[in-house]
């Protein structure tokens, strides 16, 4: 499978951004959770029922735009007149989400390495 998320099912989901923001960020995020998986899901069957989580995690990292801005411009908080908002750290929140959707593929990025000794 080439994408985790399609266009026109992120289109299904009530997604917002235009087509070429949404293929950079499903980019990001299929390079992210590949990253946490250790590549793992790339052996999975086309027909595999796990597609659905993958999916579903897929437009979650990119509908709260875990893996930050295009732009390059995130920022922790904002002032507009009167009121000021400051934002929580999204550290950590892909990691969590890919633990908690694919417990069984997550490595926290980190691969394990045998020693073999003859």
């Amino acid at each position: 499978m080439t994408e985790f998320l399609t266009f026109d099912r992120y289109k299904e989901l009530k997604g917002t951004l235009n087509e070429i923001d949404f293929t950079q960020y499903e980019l990001l995020a299929r390079m992210k959770i590949n990253e946490l998986t250790n590549n793992r899901l790339l052996n999975l069957e086309d027909d595999d029922p796990l597609w659905e989580k993958i999916e579903m995690l897929t437009f979650m990292i990119i509908r709260q735009r875990l893996l930050g801005d295009l732009d390059g411009k995130d920022y922790q908080s904002e002032s507009a007149g009167n009121r000021s908002i400051t934002h929580l750290s999204k550290d950590g929140r892909v990691d969590a989400l890919v633990k908690q959707f694919l417990p069984d593929y997550f490595s926290g990025g980190i691969i394990s390495v045998g020693i073999l000794r003859t």
